[in-house]
């Protein structure tokens, strides 16, 4: 088990630049509330299959550049971090729960994908981190929420020009 001095598990870089790492990690944790399982842009606007598809691509992506950043300690993080061990005892039992019950359907996968993704951003940031950026990431989806409530649906709907027109 890799850990760091103060016993717990070590978190690896995602990129070298802190503040390029800072950009991804609260765009990927944004994707990940905004276009998760159960959102109404997943279930009316995008459907599922194509909100987890483009999660899978931002998630396949991030999973590039993790690897680009760590090629050097890929392997150390493959045979001794015991995260990995725990993510292939899990993925082993829901593909084997699929195969038994002859269920193969996207409902499973996503299980596993939500899984990996969990396991992926333990690897990269600790949870005060991840406390904080999920923090600021719902403070702006609620302003936001409030501001298009109140400011914008009654200029949409009731024709209030936002700039006086002089003709």
């Amino acid at each position: 088990m890799i850990k760091n001095s103060s016993g717990s598990l070590k978190k690896y870089r995602l990129h070298s630049n802190t503040k390029v790492e800072d950009i991804l990690s609260y765009i990927f944790v944004f994707l990940c509330i905004y276009i998760g399982r159960d959102t109404l842009i997943t279930t009316s606007i995008l459907g599922f299959l194509y909100s987890q598809g483009l999660l899978f691509i931002c998630f396949i992506c991030l999973i590039g550049v993790f690897i680009y950043t760590n090629i050097d300690k890929i392997k150390n993080i493959i045979l001794k971090d015991v995260r990995i061990k725990i993510l292939v005892i899990l993925s082993f039992f829901i593909l084997g729960s699929m195969i038994i019950n002859q269920d193969i359907t996207l409902r499973y996968l996503s299980i596993l994908f939500c899984i990996y993704i969990s396991f992926f951003i333990n690897f990269i940031m600790d949870y005060k981190k991840f406390l904080v950026i999920f923090t600021n990431i719902l403070l702006f989806l609620c302003i936001f929420s409030l501001v298009s409530m109140y400011i914008l649906k009654p200029i949409f709907i009731y024709g209030i020009k936002m700039f006086p027109v002089f003709l």
